[in-house]
């Protein structure tokens, strides 16, 4: 049990003056503060399937993850979160790798005297459950949440995790940092680490100790800095794939999401145990810097969870993945309102771009993945393969160039703020190399608590980015999981570059 004063994916509403002022008094129960059940996530290998005796195609699918080993164990088993219309679709995966033999090196437990199928272990797929048993096994059935194509049945291994917020130093083996070097001359470092923590906790987490300070810090007036870690605690399968193997630009608010920030990209040996680091070579050189900048890689919630206790409210990954640096995976259009804070004009000359933007894409038969940049703006992705970051400049400079001959009226291409006179800017610049763009579900330092968040076709007839929180995120990917889940789909991606290669 956890306890917390809100959940933020899922209450809607902003906690009131006197619970946010309340005390928590050992021993004693109130009505200020409640405890209640927290849920983890992980990811597990499915071994098997239960038949249904009724009419659902399936009753609980049958999971579990490997030991040191590398033998297959079983762990436990999920018989909610599925929609009815996508059971028969994963039936027939099951059914295609039905195998005569349990996967599982132990024994499957509380059946109920349902008939089993085995398949072989190939599928990853994502679980929500309450909590682990002595034995490590799941307490009751878990909850699923969606297949992993981007993991392979093998990287899953046996892991009982810990809660965020909680510490736990008797989990897992601590890993203490390296010596820490001097800041490099005129580095931000030193800025960091001259502000003085009052309270630190340490906590354990993908095989990596890592420290939580001052998390009753408020980053916006009505949301501390647990909630924050919370938050992407909850998000953390959603956002992970999105950022995995991208070197990050640090954008660091220590003060507070609408305070002056400032930036960090090389780690000078600071960044986790955990963390993966990518080395490129100096693009500009400056006097006092180093030709080499190591760059910060993503690859588990542990760093992930480091950069947002560190000061960073948003996540920036490169277009590119590391070992494909100069090719970016995708072709950014950004649709950026004049205005810090849209007017009724500025939102209607914002959802008339989006709406022509969409439609001169689909005449050219181009998919793109729709997103809100979690402040004011609309991005615009487009899957691609082998373009260089010139190419794919060029390409959005094209498509913007097209859009405003469209909706001249509502959307501008001048470069300079003072030529807009209030018009949506159509910004093809995010494509040059190590250029970033808010990631899918990143929290934005906004003046609210905005997510940058994947939209559907539905949505963008009345879009209003502003409406998109932390506190309606969660109710959203409950109803519609992941949107931008394909984003890395061959047969997009070909298409695309079919397209584009033809201009």
């Amino acid at each position: 049990m956890l306890k917390t004063q809100r959940n933020y994916l899922d209450c809607p509403k902003l906690v009131s003056n006197a619970f946010k002022q309340s005390l928590t008094q050992p021993g004693i129960r109130g009505n200020e503060w409640l405890k209640v059940p927290t849920r983890k996530r992980q990811e597990f290998v499915i071994g098997g399937w239960a038949e249904s005796d009724r009419a659902r195609s399936f009753r609980s699918l049958l999971f579990g993850a490997y030991n040191n080993k590398k033998e297959l164990e079983w762990i436990g088993r999920s018989g909610g979160g599925y929609k009815e219309k996508e059971m028969p679709v994963i039936l027939n995966q099951l059914k295609a790798l039905e195998t005569g033999s349990s996967p599982f090196i132990n024994k499957v437990l509380d059946t109920k005297g349902a008939v089993i199928h085995w398949v072989k272990p190939k599928l990853v797929a994502n679980f929500e459950f309450a909590t682990w048993t002595k034995s490590g096994r799941i307490r009751k059935p878990a909850t699923f949440l969606g297949f992993r194509k981007d993991k392979k049945a093998s990287q899953v291994v046996r892991e009982v995790p810990v809660d965020v917020i909680t510490s736990s130093h008797q989990t897992k083996k601590k890993v203490l940092p390296a010596k820490r070097k001097p800041a490099m001359p005129g580095s931000n470092w030193g800025k960091i680490e001259q502000v003085k923590t009052i309270h630190e906790t340490e906590f354990a987490i993908d095989d990596c100790t890592i420290i939580l300070s001052d998390v009753d810090r408020h980053v916006w007036k009505d949301v501390t800095k647990a909630a924050l870690i919370e938050y992407y605690h909850q998000v953390a399968p959603y956002i992970l794939p999105h950022i995995q193997q991208r070197p990050q630009s640090l954008h660091i608010k220590m003060n507070g999401a609408t305070a002056p920030g400032l930036y960090i990209k090389d780690m000078e040996g600071r960044q986790p145990a955990c963390a993966d680091i990518f080395s490129d070579r100096r693009r500009h050189p400056k006097q006092g810097k180093r030709k080499v900048i190591d760059y910060l890689v993503c690859n588990n919630e542990a760093t992930l969870l480091w950069m947002i206790n560190l000061g960073c409210i948003d996540v920036n990954p490169w277009n590119a993945r590391v070992g494909n640096e100069e090719h970016p995976d995708y072709i950014v259009v950004d649709l950026d309102p004049s205005e810090n804070e849209l007017s009724a004009k500025g939102l209607q000359r914002l959802r008339e771009t989006v709406l022509a933007t969409k439609e001169y894409l689909d005449t050219k038969r181009l998919t793109a993945f729709i997103k809100t940049s979690g402040k004011t703006g609309i991005h615009f992705l487009l899957p691609c393969s082998g373009f260089t970051c010139a190419e794919s400049r060029s390409f959005a400079e094209h498509i913007c160039n097209e859009v405003h001959q469209l909706v001249s009226e509502s959307s501008t291409t001048a470069v300079s703020v003072s030529q807009r006179a209030g018009k949506i800017y159509l910004d093809p610049a995010q494509n040059d190399y190590a250029d970033t763009i808010a990631a899918a579900y990143s929290v934005r330092p906004f003046t609210i608590p905005t997510v940058s968040t994947p939209l559907t076709p539905r949505d963008l007839k009345n879009v209003d980015p502003r409406l998109f929180t932390i506190y309606t995120i969660g109710k959203r990917l409950a109803r519609k999981k992941d949107l931008f889940a394909d984003l890395g789909d061959s047969q997009i991606i070909q298409r695309n570059n079919k397209i584009l290669l033809a201009w």
